[in-house]
């Protein structure tokens, strides 16, 4: 009975590390993504109108 606890505990203690791993790397993410985001919304922007100048759409 006590592994059965045990191994419960080990795997409860699992879940709560890779919520936390999963929350930093979204937080991380996210912060870099509001870095270099004015930059790549310009180069989208810069490459949009080149392409709707050559298409002519």
């Amino acid at each position: 009975m006590e592994s059965i606890i045990a191994a419960f505990f080990s795997f409860l203690l699992l879940c709560v590390v890779f919520t936390a791993a999963v929350a930093a790397g979204s937080i991380i993410a996210m912060s870099f993504l509001a870095l270099i985001w004015p930059h790549v919304s310009r180069l989208y922007d810069a490459w949009n109108d080149w392409f709707k100048r050559r298409t002519g759409w």
